[in-house]
């Protein structure tokens, strides 16, 4: 889990296994709970990791959530034939021009194991052959901004990648579990107090999630 305004990382689990991955939404608000005492107001996440029973276990919680949906070419064959006036155009103000002005379709939809109807955003012309597929509790939110949202999850994976090449630790990958873990949390380490040494005054929370790395 990454803190997108300090630049940081707060969680990391290295030992994710295919049988327990729709599981780590819920071990990461374990974690949390434990050693701050409150549970984020939203989480971004990509769908793979999680369900949607654990959905409806984030909304009973009073997590609000972002989530990119799987497409299935049922669903993709659908969207394709909906008229062209049912589609937007809107603009983004922090992206570069090529898609600076994506199409959505938005709607109600339902999904197996979630007992409210979830706000869906069909997106094109972000580069993708596809549609790209946004589902939220968030009903009052505009486009524009839940688009933008997602898109800074991103940056996540741009930063292990920028952490991994500059600080050239061995693949993060091994027969032995435990060098995994210690290869990435070194990495995140040095990422993290480098970011740390950028800043003149770093507050007190950004302390807190490197301990969370480190403990």
């Amino acid at each position: 889990m990454h803190d997108v305004d300090a630049g940081l990382f707060a969680y990391t689990h290295a030992a994710v296994r295919k049988d327990s991955h729709h599981d780590q939404l819920l071990d990461f608000l374990d974690f949390r709970d434990k050693r701050t005492g409150t549970l984020p107001r939203e989480l971004v996440f990509d769908s793979t990791f999680t369900t949607c029973a654990n959905l409806q276990m984030l909304t009973e919680r009073g997590i609000a959530f972002l989530a990119l949906r799987r497409r299935s070419g049922k669903m993709v064959a659908a969207l394709q034939e909906r008229p062209r006036s049912e589609w937007k155009r809107i603009r983004l103000t922090n992206v570069g021009g090529t898609f600076r002005t994506p199409r959505i379709l938005e709607e109600k939809v339902r999904v197996r194991g979630y007992k409210q109807p979830l706000r869906q955003v069909a997106i094109t012309d972000l580069g993708h052959d596809k549609p790209t597929l946004l589902i939220t509790t968030q009903m009052k939110v505009s486009a524009a901004k839940l688009i933008y949202r997602y898109a800074r999850r991103m940056i996540v994976e741009d930063k292990l990648a920028d952490a991994i090449g500059f600080f050239h630790p061995d693949a993060l990958s091994s027969l032995v579990p435990l060098k995994i873990d210690i290869d990435l949390q070194l990495t995140l380490m040095a990422s993290s107090f480098s970011c740390l040494l950028a800043k003149p005054c770093p507050p007190p929370e950004i302390l807190l999630n490197i301990s969370f790395c480190t403990g």
